[in-house]
């Protein structure tokens, strides 16, 4: 596998978590009550199956996940933040780990556009 092919496949992980986590942070702050947000929903199913590999995670989410953790130097309580999104009266005390999952989600990106196009960082 080549090193471009390998940094695609992060690449698109990226985005798709940036994307989910961005629009949620966005209704959030709107205080959009709206509990069927396919953004909620789909961030939470992501979130739920990186729980102690319960529910087959893919891959590339689990990988994602960890450098995440690593990234934050902490451990992350996915199972906390998919009960957060469920729930409208925790959700607003979830921001602030979604905005630092956001932001480190920002700094891959662009570590992983340096690396696809240049080969290092």
């Amino acid at each position: 596998m080549s090193d471009i092919s390998l940094y695609s496949g992060l690449y698109e992980t990226i985005r798709r978590w940036a994307d989910l986590i961005d629009d949620v942070i966005v209704n959030l702050k709107l205080n959009d009550p709206d509990v069927e947000q396919i953004s909620f929903s789909k961030l939470e199913e992501l979130f739920s199956t990186l729980i102690d590999d319960e529910g087959n995670p893919d891959f590339s989410d689990k990988r994602l996940a960890s450098i995440i953790e690593n990234e934050l130097d902490r451990k992350i309580q996915w199972g906390e933040l998919a009960g957060g999104l469920k729930d409208p009266v925790r959700r607003t005390s979830i921001i602030p780990i979604l905005e630092s999952i956001a932001q480190c989600l920002g700094k891959k990106h662009a570590d992983t556009v340096a690396k696809m196009r240049w080969g290092y960082m």
